[in-house]
């Protein structure tokens, strides 16, 4: 059967009608979930109002299945039911893809017909992010390096860079496998760095920001030092080192 989470699933002739519901399909790992499954009996003899309503509760029986898709084990069933719905809890399931099936049965014909949906929970991954140059910082030349490692969510998780300057993003790489990034430039300004996660189901980060780094404009003219009469005793004087800037990671909103 389709797993649209508005198509009925198809009937056999004189078999019940069913059709599960699960909202949009999505939830979080802190929701509750109520799966509904819709069903009608679909035999010749016929029945209006209160008639239909009685018949159809008391002749027809559920059979709910909740597994974890992809699992193949004999743990794979997380909950079942015979009820026409089902509630259930996001905690209770965990994070991840779980395939809903209802089997119902006309208790008079013996017939049988059923339905699956998918359900997907998810979470928000978290990360950690860091951040070395590999000359001295600010320069609009220097290279960076950073690492960003996740963790909660369901692995394996996808990572993307991007640097921010007051209200304008911009991208430094695409969805990548990982979360290791070498030798790239910032643009000039007050930058902040910023490393967003997906995981496997589709839960994605906040974003953890590293900054600012200051990066000089390239357009910006070089200070020349101006020469000093040397001194008529004493050492030659010497111009103080430059200082590096550094950064400290938080964690931001995006």
């Amino acid at each position: 059967p389709s797993l649209s989470p508005f198509t009925a699933a198809p009937s056999l002739p004189g078999a019940p009608n069913v059709l599960i519901e699960v909202g949009s399909g999505t939830i979080s790992e802190d929701a509750t979930a109520r799966v509904i499954a819709f069903a009608t009996r679909n035999d010749t003899e016929s029945t209006t109002g209160a008639d239909t309503a009685a018949v159809t509760s008391t002749q027809l029986s559920y059979l709910w299945r909740v597994e974890r898709v992809g699992d193949n084990s004999s743990s794979s069933v997380v909950a079942t039911g015979n009820e026409p719905s089902l509630v259930i809890s996001a905690p209770f399931l965990g994070i991840g893809r779980f395939r809903f099936s209802c089997l119902v049965t006309d208790e008079r014909t013996g017939l049988s017909n059923e339905d699956v949906r998918i359900l997907t929970v998810v979470g928000q991954p978290t990360q950690t992010l860091s951040i070395e140059s590999t000359g001295s910082a600010g320069a609009y030349t220097t290279l960076f390096n950073a690492s960003c490692q996740a963790s909660g969510g369901q692995a394996p998780y996808l990572y993307q860079y991007e640097s921010r300057i007051g209200g304008r993003r911009e991208l430094i790489s695409g969805l990548s496998p990982s979360g290791d990034l070498q030798n790239f430039v910032l643009p000039p300004g007050s930058v902040l760095v910023a490393c967003l996660v997906r995981d496997a189901v589709g839960g994605e980060s906040i974003g953890t920001e590293f900054g600012p780094i200051v990066v000089t404009s390239p357009f910006a003219p070089t200070p020349r030092p101006t020469a000093s009469p040397p001194p008529t005793t004493g050492p030659s004087s010497t111009l103080a080192p430059t200082t590096a800037i550094t950064a400290s990671p938080s964690t931001l909103a995006p």
